[in-house]
């Protein structure tokens, strides 16, 4: 009789010495472009019509909680108190890109496509200790924008000619659901221009060039970011630098100039201007010209600082 007492006894003073404490807190999630509309790549690439926060477990992987929204109020969870946790909200995902998962190893074998427009991602640890608690998330873009700016030709008497196709290529069609660049199956472009996805990655703007003058160009493409630092072409085909092709119609034949872009981040503006082409180019898209015969500058911008100095 006397064990089970000092058995009863115990128990009562551990439940005593919680009864204060919650198990769970419940904790806000709010993002910095919380506004409601449309997603694409024709619409604003800064507006949110869907979130998806999913909270997992540090210490051992397992989903803690998930909730849903429209991007107008803050999304709320109850989490354990006390216990450190791994978020990650994605914003404007397809509907099912964003599978039902039990552990944070599954979420991030998703990959989040081109195609799939303008998605957004944000993530964090956290240790919840008080309800109410308030996480401010900034949003930031899984793809890459190309801009093509200002083009000169200083190649003898080629004038007039006429600036064809515009497109980039080796391109990373999908990017891992963490935001961090990875070599990832699904490419475009690798070797010859695909126009299934004719305006994000290529464009035929049949421009003509009356003159030496600079002509501002004004196309934008978007990618998904490529981290290889490879300087290949042609075939065999392996991972290498996504790259601009530009096309100018002159002499009655096509010639192409390449121009090769850094390894590529997320949510970043690769701004390509002052291209000035000095002679004839390559055979075709993906093929290093024979001699060096155009300059350009390349800058990496934050996409919020693309409108200083050019804009595309």
């Amino acid at each position: 009789m006397r064990r089970l007492i000092i058995i009863l006894a115990l128990a009562f003073t551990a439940i005593s010495c919680h009864q204060n404490e919650p198990l769970h807190v419940c904790a806000h999630f709010t993002v910095t472009t919380a506004s409601a509309g449309t997603k694409g790549f024709q619409d604003d690439d800064s507006k949110i019509d869907k979130l998806d926060l999913l909270v997992f477990r540090d210490s051992d992987g397992r989903l803690e909680a998930r909730a849903s929204g429209d991007g107008s109020s803050p999304l709320e969870v109850t989490v354990s108190r006390g216990r450190k946790m791994n978020w990650y909200i994605v914003a404007n995902a397809p509907d099912g890109r964003i599978p039902f998962c039990t552990r944070e190893s599954e979420f991030l074998e998703t990959a989040i496509l081109l195609e799939d427009g303008f998605v957004m991602h944000s993530q964090g640890k956290t240790t919840f200790m008080e309800s109410g608690s308030v996480i401010t998330a900034a949003m930031s873009r899984y793809v890459c924008k190309v801009g093509i700016g200002r083009i000169s030709i200083q190649w003898g008497d080629a004038l007039p000619c006429r600036l064809e196709t515009a497109a980039l290529m080796n391109v990373q069609g999908s990017s891992p659901v963490s935001g961090i660049p990875a070599d990832l199956p699904l490419r475009y472009n690798c070797g010859a221009i695909d126009t299934s996805l004719d305006g994000l990655l290529s464009a035929s703007p049949g421009i003509e060039i009356e003159s030496s003058s600079p002509v501002n160009i004004g196309l934008s493409f978007w990618c998904m970011p490529n981290p290889s630092e490879g300087n290949s072409y042609g075939l065999p085909w392996q991972p290498r630098r996504t790259r601009i092709a530009l096309c100018i119609h002159a002499y009655g034949q096509d010639n192409w100039y390449p121009i090769d872009l850094p390894a590529m981040e997320g949510n970043r503006f690769y701004c390509v201007d002052d291209i000035v082409i000095k002679g004839p180019g390559a055979s075709a898209p993906d093929t290093l010209p024979v001699r060096v015969t155009s300059t350009f500058t390349v800058r990496v911008l934050d996409w919020a600082e693309e409108d200083a100095p050019a804009v595309f």
